[in-house]
């Protein structure tokens, strides 16, 4: 599959099947809940940096993201997708 169409799959497409006019794109005057990621965002190692919904920033820290960071060594051999980005 393009990437074009990977993407459309993911945002315009459900706001498409469901009927949501103005979703799913950004656009002047559009609702826009946005996710800004690491990298490409089809990409599995890649991660959410940042999360906008209604024009506030959301917090990214979890009772997961505070264990990870206090127990996780900073040397280890694990894939990045389970290390702090």
């Amino acid at each position: 599959m393009p990437w074009q169409a990977a993407l459309a799959a993911l945002t315009s497409a459900p706001a498409d099947i469901f009927g949501l006019e103005g979703y799913g794109r950004i656009e002047p005057g559009g609702p826009a809940d946005l996710v800004l990621w690491s990298g490409d965002p089809l990409e599995v190692t890649t991660a959410a940096d940042r999360v906008i919904i209604g024009g506030k920033t959301i917090e990214m820290v979890s009772r997961q993201t505070q264990l990870r960071d206090r127990y996780l060594p900073e040397d280890t051999e694990l894939p990045r997708a389970y290390i702090k980005p």
